[in-house]
């Protein structure tokens, strides 16, 4: 399986700061979204079966899960991000995967599949996310789960964020039906030193009728709505089961 050109990744140039630009961002905040999650985790299936984590990153959820006993496999394009989960993850067994959602194959067959945290924003046009939908739903069980969020429109809005040891700017327009550029670059003081940071690619915003179409289309039908439970999110979180 060939890994990806590493400068056409979204967030590996600067994989580095991204634990710490979004711990300085979001903070709190971030941390009861990673517990929320987690806990629903723990509601859907019990430790300690297969989760596959598609678009892992520095393994925000892949970690923790892991160290509840989970056998994670860890899947994301940017292969500096996996490093940085690999590094932090040297007490626990993340299997970590370097590829796109859609080029995902394995003989393993996973209780659940996690793509969470805007990550379907990532797959810009239909032939992906109709791939993406189905490489995750091959490699479900039969019966299996799969939970994705979906970010309503206040997450295509640009931010400008700034502490004490961050500058972080966030432009975000349109540039097509339903595409936007994404640019963000930002400056971190971090223990006397000064980083500089940018990162420019595109994202989609889809629409729920969208990928409940491609999901089904894989074999997946919608189980349950638990966008209440994470609505200060921005997002639908949605549960689909993959079929008998």
């Amino acid at each position: 399986m060939d890994a990806p050109s590493r400068a056409s990744q979204p967030h590996n140039s600067w994989a580095h700061h991204y634990d710490h630009v979004l711990d300085a961002s979001f903070g709190p905040d971030l941390h009861r979204l990673t517990s929320s999650t987690t806990r629903l985790v723990e509601q859907l299936v019990a430790p300690p079966t297969t989760i596959v984590d598609f678009g892992a990153g520095t393994g925000r959820l892949a970690i923790p899960l892991a160290h509840a006993g989970y056998d994670v496999t860890a899947v994301d394009p940017a292969p500096a991000m996996l490093g940085q989960l690999t590094d932090k993850a040297s007490d626990v067994s993340v299997h970590t995967v370097n590829c796109p959602m859609a080029s995902f194959r394995t003989t393993r067959r996973y209780a659940l599949g996690i793509c969470v945290f805007s990550v379907v924003t990532h797959l810009v046009d239909w032939a992906t996310l109709r791939a993406s939908c189905d490489a995750a739903a091959t490699v479900l069980r039969r019966g299996g789960l799969f939970l994705i969020d979906l970010p309503d429109d206040s997450v295509f809005k640009s931010i400008d964020i700034e502490t004490d040891d961050l500058i972080r700017c966030v432009t975000i327009e349109p540039i097509g039906k339903s595409l936007y550029r994404y640019r963000e670059q930002g400056i971190l003081r971090r223990h006397g030193h000064t980083s500089r940071y940018q990162d420019t690619h595109t994202l989609r915003r889809w629409r729920r009728r969208d990928l409940t179409r491609a999901l089904g289309q894989s074999g997946l039908t919608l189980e349950h709505d638990y966008s209440n439970e994470f609505a200060e999110w921005g997002a639908q979180y949605l549960l689909f089961r993959r079929e008998e």
